[in-house]
């Protein structure tokens, strides 16, 4: 009797003779074997692609090779249904291709199989060998190479021996299907287990020789499956995606973090927190109408005292990743022997705006080339009219984004427009100045050096950021100038401007040509950032209750996370919750068996009390 495979199987005995029979034995059990591309005990099949051709070819492609491609769809020889789909066997040489849609590949449902029923009615060279034959492939970079389906994987069916190397064929010497005439199908199941967790496609490749046709290679009824646990799958569903809190100094606060479980099965889950570098908030400010720049004749404070290099100022890194362009005109030419940024023909703007109070911002691109980049700090560089050579800037936020500022499509990709990232800020020893007024030292520029810690893969990015400081004016951030010219070839920055919420060109009020603006990006080429949640460590200001648990097939499970800035200075504090579970999808990413869910605290210096208060009414 044929017993089915993966398949348990009870069996006792008992004795018996002419005087009768004895007692039953205790039972005992086997279980069958999975059949070859079959799913094992505890498992299921999960077909993940069938096409029977009945609709015709949809998204498969017959790309061209050598020769006439003749994969067509055929009622000739149909394995099941009206349809199938052949390529002919021709008396010429030809290299013809059927390529399968792309099929994306689960992880952790082993053995993953493609399977098909076919009749490769292509010339034979007696029993074990082929003259035209055909050849399974597989690629998993969207068809820019592609690799033949061993025999080692060819659970059932495997090819019948090598294509001849004595007439020209495309396929000599490669191990191929091919019969003698028949009309009669065969199922062969190749193991593509090896491509688990990516999106490949498959090759049907006919190679014919110069002579001897055939009625050519039929194939039906072709599939992909994967082997899913038979109790069901957990799948992880955590909402929201993000957490965060604003809230007075020694104030606690908690918000509800769901767990949920789309999938069939129980899934066991567990948290856990990742503090992160808490940076200061920008300075307080107090709003103040400002214009966009500051042009040549606008009123300004006193010059301040002149004063050579100051011993810590700053002084230009020797290797960067990038300088988006120079700033000195007149190295040494200015006030006690300083260098001097000097406005150029008609150019007026001596800086543009970039400060809190307006608010104003800028913005700036750069290209990060093959390899990507990690990004240690930016550097950019401001003055406040009328200080001294010692800086007065409190504050820089800045952001990064994968496009045009504000634009349809552009994200950002790091960075906020709160935290103070102000790493250090000293003098440059470059004074900006007006074309005919070289000595001017009423507005020493200084560098101000920003905290990043990033990576950024290849592609063109843009940078904005906003600077505070400790003067009325300003900060002011000169553009970038070269001598001679109105603007640096191709210049695009932007600016954004508060009062009216928009970004738009940042333009020089003179010449009125479009600027660049000086930045300079350090640290290395190549390199990542340690991805969230590689490295677990306690946030000393939040709290999770439960930390773990089971949340049943289609349920949810409630997680209180506390906020408590008992202590905390007034700043933004952040971090994230890791969530991790049996969810068999790698992850991170909803839906897998780790959720990364950012989580922030602002602490806000509480409100003066309210001395005076009456609506006149």
């Amino acid at each position: 009797t044929a017993l089915n495979t993966s398949s348990t199987y009870y069996w006792r005995v008992r004795a018996g003779n002419t005087c009768g029979s004895g007692g039953w034995s205790s039972a005992s059990s086997f279980t069958t074997v999975a059949a070859p591309g079959d799913c094992g005990p505890g498992t299921v099949a999960n077909v993940l692609v069938t096409e029977t051709f009945e609709g015709g070819l949809g998204g498969w492609t017959t790309p061209a090779g050598t020769g006439a491609n003749t994969w067509a769809i055929s009622t000739a020889n149909p394995n099941a249904g009206a349809q199938h789909v052949r390529g002919v066997n021709t008396g010429s040489i030809t290299d013809q291709r059927l390529v399968s849609p792309p099929v994306s590949l689960p992880t952790g449902e082993n053995p993953v199989v493609l399977k098909f029923d076919h009749v490769p009615n292509l010339e034979n060279n007696g029993t074990a060998g082929c003259y035209d034959g055909g050849i399974l492939e597989v690629s998993s970079n969207g068809g820019s190479s592609w690799t033949q389906v061993p025999n080692a994987n060819l659970l059932v069916g495997p090819y019948v021996g090598a294509i001849s190397g004595s007439f020209s064929n495309p396929l000599a010497g490669l191990q191929a299907w091919c019969s003698a005439t028949t009309t009669t199908y065969r199922q062969t199941i190749a193991d593509v287990s090896s491509y688990a967790g990516q999106t490949v496609q498959f090759r049907w490749r006919i190679g014919t020789d110069s002579s001897v046709s055939r009625p050519g290679w039929d194939v039906d009824n072709v599939s992909v499956q994967s082997c899913q646990a038979s109790g069901g799958i957990p799948n992880a569903n955590v909402s929201p995606a993000s957490l965060s809190s604003t809230q007075a100094p020694d104030a606690i606060t908690t918000q509800t973090l769901d767990v949920g479980n789309t999938g069939t099965a129980d899934l066991h889950w567990s948290i856990a927190e990742e503090n992160a570098p808490r940076l200061p908030r920008m300075p307080a400010f107090v709003p103040s109408a400002q214009p966009a720049s500051e042009v040549v004749g606008a009123d300004a404070p006193a010059a301040a005292a002149t004063g050579r290099l100051a011993t810590g100022a700053w002084l230009a890194p020797l290797a960067t990743l990038h300088d988006n362009g120079p700033l000195v005109t007149n190295p040494g030419g200015g006030a006690g022997g300083a260098d001097v940024s000097a406005l150029q023909l008609t150019n007026t703007s001596l800086g543009s705006n970039v400060s809190q109070a307006g608010p104003f911002r800028l913005a700036d691109d750069f290209t990060v080339p093959a390899g990507g980049w990690t990004i240690d700090t930016l550097t950019f560089f401001a003055y406040q009219t009328g200080s001294t050579t010692a800086s007065t800037i409190t504050g820089v936020n800045l952001r990064i984004w994968d496009g045009v500022p504000g634009a349809a499509g552009s994200n950002i990709v790091f960075g906020d427009d709160s935290s103070n990232r102000l790493a250090s800020t000293a003098f440059t020893n470059v004074y900006r100045t007006s074309g005919t007024d070289l000595g001017n030292t009423q507005r020493p520029v200084m560098a101000v050096v920003a905290t990043v810690g990033t990576s950024l893969a290849a592609g063109t990015y843009w940078v904005d950021w906003q600077l505070s400081g400790s003067l009325a004016s300003g900060p002011w951030a000169p553009a970038v100038t070269l001598v001679g010219q109105t603007n640096a070839p191709g210049a695009n920055a932007m600016q954004y401007v508060g009062s009216s919420s928009t970004w738009q060109a940042a333009m020089d009020s003179g010449s009125t040509t479009p600027q660049d603006f000086p930045f300079v990006v350090e640290g290395t080429a190549g390199g990542v950032t340690p991805p969230a949640c590689s490295a677990p460590s306690d946030i000393p200001w939040l709290t999770v209750s439960p930390a773990s648990g089971t949340t049943i097939a289609g349920g949810s499970s409630a997680v209180t996370v506390t906020f408590d800035a008992t202590g905390l200075a007034v700043g933004s504090y952040a971090g994230n919750l890791c969530v991790t579970s049996n969810d068999p999808d790698a992850g991170p990413g909803n839906g897998t068996a780790l959720v990364v869910v950012p989580v922030s605290l602002t602490v806000d210096a509480p409100l003066p009390p309210e001395i005076f208060s009456d609506g006149f009414e």
